[in-house]
């Protein structure tokens, strides 16, 4: 089966780098192929939010969005 891709979080800088594994090299993504509902940019949101609400705002704001 393998790693498809990877995705590499700097929770104190808020941001993300996610990469699609290759044969031949790591492409860099902005929108990931494995969890394809969560963009980098989305991701990079919710950490901003965790920041200033609480986890189950956070929570909901994740099904919300695999729900729709």
């Amino acid at each position: 089966m393998g790693v498809k891709e990877y995705w590499v979080v700097d929770a104190n800088a808020i941001a993300i780098s996610a990469f699609n594994l290759t044969q031949s090299s790591n492409l860099r993504l902005q929108q990931p192929l494995v969890l394809s509902g969560l963009g980098v940019v989305w991701v990079e949101e919710i950490l901003r939010r965790s920041q200033t609400e609480d986890d189950g705002a956070i929570i909901r704001r994740l099904i919300n969005r695999f729900m729709t």
